[in-house]
């Protein structure tokens, strides 16, 4: 854990987010530095790290931000954050912040937090050499210590799934890592359907993709009941496809590399499943994993190909690597058919459209429910997890008409056009409960390039969104 709640102990290195007339000092050198150097101009902050004092254990180091107005600091969190996180890790030591002398809003503390928990996570499984020496301790009488410590985990554990690669996290890799994260929990129940036993429910989505992988497909359901009754306040369904070739319609060069991540929303929900049963929230959620390989051998499922799926509808294949839409669909009509949950969430990496339309650092939302939407919308704008509503606009899914079957899998009009909006249409015809909301994360799940704030690869997007919800909704 690179972040903690805790005191300041034998942690000698310092540091201080200070307002611009700040004037308490006792340590000349810092004032001196702190008033004539460190000019601001027309920035909001302006970050400095120094040794301070030399002594028979070493050098001193303090880290400042000199912030111009803190009562603004929610505007550039995120970049003051990185700033001081790169200094954290450029120097490997340990570092102590005491937050409950910095002059700002609570919630604004909290969000600090989170945010350092993101930029200080570093993924090294495969480095021969593994620097993990700096760390910081955090001093904030306001935060729940065991939240935030499962919080921290959690976010590790979707992070770390997410960055492995895809020989070492295959369907039955993924089965067995969520049977050992759960073990002795017993408010958590797992069932799973493998193989042919998905073609014999009826479930051909998830098994027509992925039944020539060597690995069997899976369809894996976590039952969380800690507030009593029938009732199920949330149910998660996350794509899990745990490497997409694109079947037939292979994926090109520079369009392949990057597919271990295409399971990034099942290890969401396992991170946030993780989460509720580490703190024993109060409310019953159910998980649903539909865990496949999307591959090729001999007798893959092609282009031309019509599925029948389990609500008995049927769907011409157009296109083989639209295939996370196949196995969510399965997962929503067993949803609605033996539960009756208050609110269905469902997640995927799922369009190339979706970067066009809201970038890498905005996930896409749409449903029937414009007033939930707009609700989670500006909510994950405060928290800086953000996620921004298209259209739900039904008659863009005329598109998807086919001659021999009820429905394409693609559009059949447009090469390109608004792919994520017709994908989230596809799905509402596997469910009618109008309080569901999809969430496309296709881009911001990971970066190939390095973030000042995430770093490289896995992002860990909207887990911090999705446990808020769980928690207040």
């Amino acid at each position: 854990m690179t972040i903690s709640l805790g005191k300041k102990w034998l942690i000698k290195h310092e540091i201080f987010l200070l307002s611009e007339n700040y004037k308490g000092f006792s340590n000349q050198v810092i004032k001196q530095f702190f008033s004539t150097e460190l000019v601001l101009w027309d920035k909001p902050f302006v970050v400095w790290s120094v040794p301070v004092v030399f002594g028979p254990d070493g050098a001193y180091y303090v880290i400042i931000a000199k912030i111009k107005n803190l009562a603004q600091i929610h505007d550039f969190m995120e970049d003051l954050v990185a700033a001081i996180s790169a200094l954290i890790k450029k120097s490997e030591k340990s570092f102590f912040l005491d937050l409950d002398k910095v002059q700002i809003a609570s919630a604004e503390k909290k969000l600090l937090m989170e945010l350092f928990a993101h930029s200080l996570y570093a993924f090294l499984d495969y480095k021969k050499e593994k620097i993990t020496n700096y760390s910081l301790v955090v001093t904030n009488s306001e935060t729940d210590s065991t939240e935030f410590s499962m919080l921290v985990q959690s976010l590790k554990i979707t992070r770390d799934l997410v960055n492995d690669p895809a020989h070492r996290l295959h369907p039955e890799q993924f089965d067995d890592y969520v049977t050992r994260l759960f073990k002795g929990q017993r408010a958590v129940k797992i069932t799973r359907f493998v193989g042919k036993q998905l073609q014999k429910m009826g479930m051909n989505g998830i098994y027509e993709v992925g039944r020539w992988s060597q690995h069997a497909p899976r369809l894996l359901l976590l039952e969380y009941k800690w507030a009593g009754g029938k009732k199920v306040d949330f149910w998660l369904i996350g794509k899990g496809v745990c490497f997409d070739a694109g079947g037939y319609n292979i994926k090109p060069t520079g369009g392949m590399e990057d597919m271990k991540i295409d399971m990034g929303w099942a290890a969401t929900c396992l991170g946030a499943l993780h989460y509720a049963a580490k703190i024993k929230l109060k409310k019953n959620i159910i998980v649903a994993l539909p865990i496949v390989e999307n591959l090729i051998s001999g007798e893959s499922f092609k282009p031309g190909d019509v599925i029948t799926m389990y609500n008995g509808k049927t769907v011409e294949v157009w296109n083989t690597d639209a295939e996370g839409r196949l196995i969510l669909a399965d997962s929503l009509s067993y949803v609605e058919k033996f539960y009756k949950p208050e609110l269905v969430l469902d997640f995927a990496t799922l369009t190339g459209a979706q970067w066009v339309a809201t970038g890498n650092k905005i996930c896409a939302i749409l449903g029937r429910d414009h007033e939930l939407n707009q609700q989670i919308q500006n909510f994950s704008f405060d928290i800086k997890d953000r996620v921004w509503e298209l259209p739900f606009y039904e008659p863009y899914f005329k598109s998807y008409k086919s001659h021999i079957a009820d429905m394409n899998n693609i559009s059949t009009v447009w090469r390109f056009g608004p792919g994520t909006i017709t994908a989230g249409l596809f799905l509402s015809q596997f469910i009618t409960q109008k309080k569901r909301v999809h969430f496309d994360i296709a881009s911001p799940a990971y970066t190939s390039w390095v973030d000042e704030l995430t770093g490289h690869w896995a992002t860990g997007a909207t887990l911090r969104l999705l446990i808020k919800m769980l928690e207040s909704y």
